[in-house]
């Protein structure tokens, strides 16, 4: 029964509080609505707000079942709710809800992460907080347990649904046949609407995740066909969040990589794509031989169990907390060490490499994971390497806004630098052993990073926009004087191939024909040697795959 001396008029009040309640929920749909409501066509703002109508009836429904006990019914759809303010901040910063590829992110991700994604909207989230306080205090202080719609009420809200699904259904039959309604019902307006996208996305995330991507199966039956008994040390160093525009080596404006444009035997990748926008995807299709155009690649196992199989040790040394990408490429390595929960910069990597550098006496590869240029910025470098300023190294509170364009740049060619600083000693600490080692550094970024480009208020990684700068990566690649002297075709060849469109899809090839590994496959792509370009595929959005050169770059 309804408490009528606590709840006057109850069911204006409810329903009225129903409504309230639910655009909070659907708040993301709601905002992106708005959001593009000045920038789209008529018929592109039709279908969002039917997205947001159609999804705010389908959780109105249950309203409308007599005697429901609508604060239980509130309560059940709280995940929903506390899941908004998260969706409404991806369309904030990148105009999309949560794609799989963010999803995947969010999975892998630690509460030091979370709080430097944070870093410059806190403001917007403690907004939503208090939102979240609010709703919450209405479902327990102003909601009653059980109600009753009037039987008009009922009628006429129905009613109204029922034309409105009437119209979408017409609209669908007409436009894509009366066959694939259902089916456009799902992917143009439930799959892009808040939660049912979101919820689409994170089963997706998760499925891939929990995908035995890693074959027992597959045998390289890799042999070293060195001419040479020299011992080989490689030392391959993964960046993070770096983007080929903003180093000096690749042409930028600003002394960011001095250290590099002096070093002798340096071979800069001037046409390197990455073939996905986030760690978790990229990844894969740096260490295997998968492939972007692939939707559903089974990578298999990486260039490290080829390496170890021709009787090389294998280490990886890293600075990033532990992702489930990564755990099946790690168990490959014959040592793993891991500082990242020491908090410390990159540069901590030497002495793990050093101290490998010491210890073998055998063939050596050694994995460098570095957290490189990924935000929070200014986290990247210390306080010495602050050479670009304004920055927002000192700053406790910077608004991720492009505003703040000057400082964010500041500070991420500030971790430039510092990178620049890392690999130049790594090259250092091959280049002071004994001169008859034949020694290499093979450095590639996993992806590239947004940067308030072409006036969008847009910055980061794995999002909904499409744009060079995710995509087009740094990679260099230093070969010692023995190296070069034992190996002129291999260095040759790089040279050639430099300025060639490339991905990091030839990484796997290239890496063991710079160690002189042969394995049952054959190497056709390695940068090493002849290379004709092919066609560059990518990951973009929700895992769609687009051709690089025809509609990015």
């Amino acid at each position: 029964m309804i408490e009528k001396s606590k709840y006057p008029n109850s069911n204006r009040v409810v329903f009225f509080y129903v409504i309230i309640l639910l655009l909070f929920a659907l708040s993301p749909n709601l905002y992106l609505f708005i959001k593009n409501y000045s920038q789209l066509s008529f018929y592109f703002i039709a279908r969002i707000a039917g997205r947001f109508l159609t999804v705010m009836i389908l959780f109105l429904l249950p309203v409308y079942f007599k005697g429901i006990n609508l604060r239980y019914y509130f309560i059940i759809i709280s995940p929903l709710v506390l899941f908004a303010p998260f969706a409404s901040i991806s369309i904030y910063l990148y105009d999309f809800l949560p794609s799989k590829l963010v999803m995947l992110s969010v999975l892998q991700t630690n509460l030091h992460e979370t709080s430097e994604f944070l870093s410059g909207i806190e403001v917007v989230f403690f907004i939503f907080l208090l939102a979240l306080s609010v709703y919450f205090w209405i479902v327990f202080k102003k909601i009653p347990k059980c109600w009753t719609l009037k039987k008009s009420t009922v009628v006429y809200s129905l009613s109204g649904f029922s034309v409105f699904f009437i119209l979408i259904f017409a609209g669908l039959s007409y436009t894509n046949g009366t066959k694939k309604i259902l089916h456009q019902f799902y992917s143009n307006v439930l799959y892009l609407s808040y939660p049912i996208g979101v919820i689409h996305n994170t089963v997706e995330a998760y499925d891939y995740l929990s995908y035995d991507n890693v074959t027992e199966k597959e045998v390289f039956n890799a042999l070293d066909i060195s001419e040479s008994s020299d011992q080989k040390i490689c030392v391959f160093v993964l960046g993070e969040s770096s983007r080929y525009d903003n180093w000096q080596v690749n042409g930028y404006h600003r002394s960011t990589s001095p250290n590099l444009a002096s070093i002798d035997n340096l071979v800069v990748m001037a046409d390197m794509i990455s073939t996905a926008p986030t760690t978790g995807l990229s990844l894969p299709l740096i260490l295997t031989r998968a492939k972007a155009s692939v939707k559903r690649f089974d990578p298999g196992h990486s260039f490290l169990t080829a390496l170890k199989q021709a009787g090389y040790k294998v280490s990886w040394l890293t600075n990033q907390v532990l992702e489930q990408s990564t755990v099946p490429y790690i168990n490959e390595a014959d040592n793993y060490e891991n500082i990242s929960e020491k908090d410390q910069y990159d540069d901590q990597l030497l002495q793990l490499l050093k101290k490998e550098l010491i210890e073998t006496d055998s063939n050596l590869f050694v994995v460098l994971h570095t957290k490189g240029n990924h935000f929070d910025y200014d986290e990247r470098y210390p306080i010495e390497f602050d050479h670009f300023k304004p920055s927002t190294k000192k700053e406790t509170f910077v608004s991720r806004d492009i505003a703040n364009k000057e400082l964010y740049i500041n500070s991420y060619d500030n971790s430039i630098l510092y990178t620049d600083y890392f690999i130049s000693e790594v090259i250092k600490s091959l280049d002071l052993l004994d001169k008859e080692v034949v020694s290499s550094v093979f450095y590639v970024s996993d992806h590239g990073e947004i940067l308030f480009d072409h006036g969008r208020n847009k910055m980061g990684h794995g999002i909904g926009v499409v744009d060079r700068n995710l995509y087009h990566i740094p990679c260099f690649v230093w070969l010692s004087d023995a190296f070069v002297k034992a190996r002129p075709g291999k260095y040759h060849y790089l040279k050639e191939n430099a300025g060639k469109a490339a991905s990091t899809e030839n990484i796997f090839d290239t890496i063991l024909d710079l160690n002189d590994i042969q394995i049952d496959q054959g190497l056709g792509s390695s940068l090493t040697r002849e290379y004709v370009p092919q066609k560059r595929y990518v990951l973009i959005n929700n895992d769609s795959i687009a051709d690089y050169d025809l509609i990015i770059r």
